[in-house]
């Protein structure tokens, strides 16, 4: 089921191409493709932040003002006097992570770099990464899994989790059900949709339309019949599974529809939701036989195979046991520390497995309420739960990326498959673009072989989001900065963790190298901008005149300027060489991105398109370009061609626009991601552009041989 925990922020991407020095064109882009999806429906609620308070930045505004042009204000300033910061103290060497394959496609040979003669050809070459785990489903005889996830439906065989098929719903997919017999899946989507697909092939066998917000669960009735779908606009409707004819429909939930579950008998839907309750419902009457309230949002439920009970679970961690005769509420469970986001009970009634955000499943005695065991391992939210039909095994999946299975009586775990992804912050080509490096949700960094998408290294040691890589111009080394407020560098190619850079107190978002490599930038939640001797790591020099957090910064080409830009609604302007600010141009929105042309003339920057055009601003000259129309959204990433001539910039809406750099021409639309890109950045000889999404994966574009 859908993760209802994660805090819907306006998540910082950040960016490390090219910089240059003297001019500044500055480009704030409006608008590309459809209305953007993190906006419109949001994937998880606000209340629960995924980081510590310190360092998590503010949740995203749902709702955006109507584009208008927006004038920038040009402030030349002030030198500002720099502050000194005390010296870092090394971490402790991470625990090394075992690598897994990674899941994807190899890159095709692309030799041609992207151009504006061809950028309209440019398509998708490689996608690597699974995606994100949503939810997990097991056949009744126990042979096959379903794996929903943010780029479709995975089905691994259940006794040794090798992958068989791969079935792509061209949408985030929420949950996924078997019908009884094995034979059909049913998804929900993003896209409103319920589709209805052959096991034995993946073949598509209808869709059912009628919902006007995302299908956030799905269920079969015990007989096959029907399914049930539920909605992030809190709808719940039956469907006969054999025509798609509509059974029946309800609105009485008034917010999200969280879970679903059928009644032994089928003759009932049970249904929860966000606005604190739970929902017993004969469909064939229309009529609502029993409402359990509950204190708070209720995230998942599960019925005993007897029909006689009912859990809940909560966005507290608390679980709750209910009576379906009578509604009498007869235990209530504490424990996790984090939304309960699946509940499965045994085959025999006598165990409840719950699944969490906090990263714990547990198993619960149901005749006395006893806490039977708590199994470990997972290093993210628990996404879903089931007990396998042979009264040994249970499945569990998470946003670390790996699907489990263990001997739920020993606790013992007997199996584990990777290649499914968390979301993905951040991303850097080496500089001979062998290698690309990223980081994510998990806290780690990953580094692959740009060739075939091998996973060469997996970096440990954060404790917060990586936010931000950058690979130094020689290639020996990379920094990572992350939501635990510091910043890691490491050795390469073998990843040895050779410092940590601490002094910022909060998620630093960006990083990036000067193009000798003797100082690295970064920008922080706590609003500065510091400059640091990568030698030493000691005394860096910071800047205080931001009054936000700080998303992206990156000096120019010669290294005699430094970018930063801010949700002050700033770009700023720094002389390296006295440390003092040159200027600031003060607009109306938060400022996500910003980069040079590889040339220093220009310069690009992304934030809030929807409350601004795009600008190009020309320092020298002083005068604006002609602004970029076609991407809605937030722009999160900007990046220019090798050549400069072509700019790619990213969306929240899952969309990369390639534009002609001299008029402002969108040249082409690049979809394929199902949820918001954080980062791009092309390869150093201009034949790749990479991309970086919430969706688990990364992909490359370029031009098919």
């Amino acid at each position: 089921m859908l993760p209802i925990h994660k805090e819907m922020t306006m998540q910082r991407s950040k960016f490390s191409p090219i910089w240059t020095a003297m001019s500044v064109v500055f480009i704030i882009l409006a608008a590309c493709g459809k209305s953007p999806q993190a906006a419109t429906q949001p994937d998880q609620p606000t209340q629960f932040p995924t980081q510590p308070a310190a360092a998590v930045p503010p949740t995203f505004t749902v709702q955006s003002p109507a584009a208008t042009a927006i004038q920038p204000t040009f402030t030349l300033e002030a030198s500002a006097t720099p502050t000194a910061q005390p010296t870092f103290t090394p971490s402790p060497s991470p625990t090394p992570v075992p690598m897994v394959a990674l899941a994807g496609t190899p890159v095709v040979s692309a030799n041609l770099p992207i151009s504006e003669e061809s950028a309209g050809q440019v398509a998708e070459l490689a996608r690597w990464g699974k995606g994100v785990i949503r939810g997990v489903a097991c056949s009744q005889d126990g042979k096959l899994l379903a794996i929903a996830t943010t780029v479709g439906i995975y089905l691994h065989d259940a006794a040794t989790l090798d992958e068989l098929r791969f079935i792509d719903t061209g949408s985030r997919t929420y949950s996924v059900a078997f019908s009884p017999d094995g034979k059909t899946l049913v998804s929900g989507s993003e896209d409103a949709s319920v589709r209805l697909w052959r096991v034995s092939d993946g073949g598509l066998l209808q869709t059912l339309y009628g919902h006007d917000s995302s299908v956030r669960s799905v269920a079969f009735s015990p007989d096959g019949e029907l399914v049930a779908s539920g909605a992030l606009g809190g709808d719940v409707r039956v469907w006969r599974a054999s025509s798609g004819e509509l059974v029946n429909s309800h609105n009485a939930h008034t917010q999200w529809v969280t879970s679903l579950a059928f009644s032994s008998d089928g003759t009932r839907l049970a249904s929860a939701s966000v606005d604190y309750s739970v929902i017993l419902w004969d469909f064939s009457k229309g009529e609502i036989v029993l409402y359990l309230e509950h204190p708070e949002s209720v995230s998942s439920l599960a019925i005993s195979p007897d029909g006689s009970l009912l859990a809940s679970g909560t966005w507290s961690g608390g679980l709750n046991l209910w009576r379906i005769s009578d509604g009498e509420h007869l235990k209530i469970w504490s424990g996790h520390s984090g939304s309960v986001e699946s509940l499965a009970f045994s085959q025999d009634g006598s165990r409840l497995a719950s699944a969490s955000r906090d990263g714990l499943v547990r198993l619960w005695s149901v005749p006395d309420g006893g806490l039977a065991r708590t199994l470990k391992g997972h290093a993210d939210s628990v996404e879903s739960v089931n007990f396998l039909p042979d009264g040994v095994g249970l499945v569990t999946g998470s946003q670390d990326g790996t699907l489990r299975v263990w001997d739920f009586d020993k606790g013992t775990l007997l199996q584990t498959a990777g290649g499914f992804e968390s979301w993905i912050m951040s991303l850097a080509f080496s500089p001979d673009g062998t290698m690309l490096a990223s980081g994510s949700e998990n806290n780690t960094v990953q580094i692959r072989r740009v060739s075939d998408g091998a996973l060469l290294k997996t970096l440990s040691g954060h404790t917060g989001w990586v936010w931000s890589v950058a690979i130094s111009p020689d290639g020996k080394l990379l920094a990572s900065g992350s939501g635990d407020a510091s910043i890691q560098l490491w050795s390469l190619p073998d990843g040895t963790p050779l410092r940590a850079l601490r002094g910022n107190t909060g998620t630093v978002y960006s990083v990036a190298f000067s193009p000798d490599g003797t100082r690295l930038a970064s920008g922080s939640e706590d609003a500065t901008v510091r400059i640091w001797d990568v030698a030493s790591g000691t005394n860096p020099v910071k800047f205080t005149k931001h009054l936000d957090l700080v998303n992206s910064v990156v000096f120019s080409p010669d290294g005699s300027l430094l970018a930063s830009a801010s949700n002050d609604e700033s770009v700023r302007l720094w002389k390296v060489a006295n440390n003092s600010q040159w200027y600031s141009m003060n607009l109306s929105y938060d400022v996500e991105s910003v980069t040079f042309s590889p040339d220093g003339t220009l310069m690009a920057a992304g934030g809030d398109a929807n409350s601004g055009g795009g600008l190009l601003w020309r320092t020298d000259e002083a005068t604006l370009f002609p602004e970029l129309k076609g991407q809605k959204g937030w722009i999160f990433s900007v990046a220019f061609s090798p050549d400069g001539k072509t700019l790619a910039t990213a969306s929240n809406n899952g969309s990369v626009c390639l534009w002609r750099v001299k008029d402002g021409a969108l040249l082409r639309t690049l979809t394929g991601h199902t949820d918001m890109i954080r980062q791009i950045s092309f390869s150093p000889d201009g034949s790749l552009l990479a991309s970086a999404s919430d969706d688990g994966t990364l992909r490359l574009w370029g031009l098919r041989p």
